[in-house]
């Protein structure tokens, strides 16, 4: 994981309480123990060098560093900012005609790793789609932001990917 995602806007808070999944990621899989920093993106696009306070077996209470917004510069690896680029990259946007079977899963996730800011899942008249019910549509959307996410943190990407309705 080269980042992880926080949800929501947390660009004025000072510290924040992981669960669930996150949570255990950190300590059972990363191994992390309290001190240890890590790099952390929220959904609005703020990064922040984070670090452990406390961890129990259901959550953990991380510190965040001071946010940067990727227009005033990015990080490096090491977490050394690097200077803002003197004309900003040009913001990407991927439509895309449904393809057969699962292949859409791995699109979303190499788009997302390529550095696409918007994806627009486009029924053409050459698509073999079949009726959903608004569940199933749900669950499929869910699905979709669930993959951007884990993309997003095992990619490092600065953008914050959106997936727009079919």
């Amino acid at each position: 994981m080269r980042q992880l995602i926080l949800p929501g806007d947390r660009g004025d808070d000072s510290a924040w309480t992981l669960e669930g999944p996150d949570s255990k990621y950190l300590t059972k899989v990363l191994r992390l123990k309290a001190g240890d920093s890590f790099d952390a993106m929220d959904e609005a696009g703020h990064h922040f060098r984070c670090s452990i306070i406390e961890y129990s077996s259901k959550s953990t209470l991380i510190a965040l560093g001071s946010a940067s917004n990727p227009a005033a510069g990015s990080c490096r690896l090491g977490g050394q900012p690097e200077p803002a680029p003197a004309t900003p990259a040009p913001r990407i946007a991927l439509v895309q005609a449904l393809p057969k079977g699962p292949r859409m899963d791995l699109i979303i996730r190499q788009a997302v790793e390529a550095g696409v800011a918007d994806i627009f899942p486009l029924n053409s008249r050459h698509c073999i789609t079949r009726e959903r019910s608004g569940q199933e549509m749900a669950e499929k959307r869910l699905r979709r932001e669930r993959i951007v996410r884990s993309a997003l943190q095992q990619s490092g990407s600065a953008l914050m990917t959106r997936i727009h309705e079919t």
